[in-house]
């Protein structure tokens, strides 16, 4: 159900809500055994699947006012309630709070900005089915826990002159875990672009875009084994992850630039790289941590495209793509896999293998 109103020429209002429900009816399958840790054979105490179910309520009301006609400034607000089954948490209630102003009081100036807050909290704790799989009563589910995110949002667009568009935003946003012992602590996001477009006419365009994003994320596990193990703080550990990506898109077109014909080129670069350190506590009782190597991956792709009109109906065209995919994972390389101690484990020897591709296409067109 949607409400919009505009009950002054300044002021727009909007509200939505939506409900979904899920009734899963899927019969049980009884499971009476399982392999633990990708190791060994162990009983089911389940003893069988559970059919998960879930409905989901979510409330959006928004409200947008425009004092000047170069000026706006906007606040909303949002509630989702998600009841479900088979969950630590019988309910997650989620509330959002957002505001933004824009701005283009100055000719050759646009400005952005835009805050959001938003809470999560869960009821209904049901630590026994913690217990019960034999895990610590204070793990937290990352898509249900409890949970504080702050992110803030800024954009810049300026025209020096009628033909060049530079622009540039960032975006920074921070978001903790409170109530959770072990699993998801807390998940930082940071990054920055910067671009221009340049079209000097109606036959000429071209852009250039670069973008840098960084994720950072600290979980918390503990080693242990059932008995005087399972509540030693000395056996914690940390999970320290830092994933980096840089992209660059590029492209130009030339549109009748010459009699009949168009040319389009388009060139991306993304290069992402992965790093987990792990961190055990000072008085800590586990052996020392061997680190893992970074994971990193890097694709460049190219095209051209050509298109020639012989009539106002027909036209012929033809394309050249080209790809080169470079990635190095530890967990998913030959050398990896070749070491695993079969058959103690079942392996598919599935690896990520780099490639270099070309491909070209040509194509008939008619229109009418």
């Amino acid at each position: 159900m949607s409400y919009t109103a505009r009950p002054i020429p300044k002021l727009w209002l909007s509200a939505r809500f939506r409900s979904y429900d899920f009734d899963n009816q899927t019969p049980v399958f009884p499971v009476t055994q399982t392999v633990s840790y990708d190791t060994s054979v162990a009983p089911f105490e389940p003893g069988g699947t559970s059919p998960f179910s879930f409905s989901r309520k979510l409330l959006d009301l928004d409200a947008s006012w425009t004092p000047t006609t170069f000026s706006a400034f906007r606040a909303g607000y949002s509630r989702e309630k998600v009841d479900q089954t088979f969950r630590t948490f019988d309910t997650t209630t989620e509330d959002r709070w957002r505001v933004s102003a824009d701005a283009t009081h100055v000719r050759w100036l646009t400005l952005r900005g835009q805050y959001d807050y938003s809470r999560r909290v869960g009821t209904g704790l049901d630590e026994q089915s913690l217990d019960d799989i034999g895990e610590q009563t204070s793990l937290r589910q990352f898509d249900i826990s409890d949970r504080n995110a702050h992110r803030f949002t800024g954009i810049v667009i300026a025209m020096p002159t009628s033909s060049l568009s530079l622009n540039g935003s960032g975006f920074v946003g921070r978001d903790t875990r409170p109530n959770t012992g072990f699993g998801l602590l807390n998940n930082d996001i940071n990054g920055v672009s910067a671009g221009f477009d340049y079209v000097p006419g109606n036959t000429v365009s071209m852009g250039l875009l670069y973008q840098y994003e960084r994720y950072t994320s600290l979980q918390r596990s503990r080693q242990a084994n059932p008995g005087p193990q399972f509540d030693d703080p000395t056996r914690d550990w940390t999970t320290d992850g830092s994933d980096r990506t840089h992209t660059v898109i590029a492209s130009a077109d030339f549109l009748k630039l010459w009699p009949n014909t168009d040319l389009r080129f388009s060139y991306d670069y993304v290069h992402g790289q992965s790093t987990y350190i792990y961190g055990l506590t000072p008085n800590t009782t586990l052996p020392p941590v061997s680190q893992l190597p970074p994971v990193w991956n890097r694709r460049n792709r190219f095209t051209a495209d050509a298109t020639y009109m012989f009539t106002t109906h027909l036209g012929a065209g033809a394309m050249y793509w080209f790809e080169d995919f470079n990635i190095d994972d530890y967990a998913f390389n030959p050398s990896t896999l070749n070491a695993v101690a079969l058959p103690s484990f079942i392996s598919l020897l599935y690896a990520y293998r780099p490639y270099t591709a070309n491909t070209i296409w040509a194509r008939l067109t008619y229109t009418w």
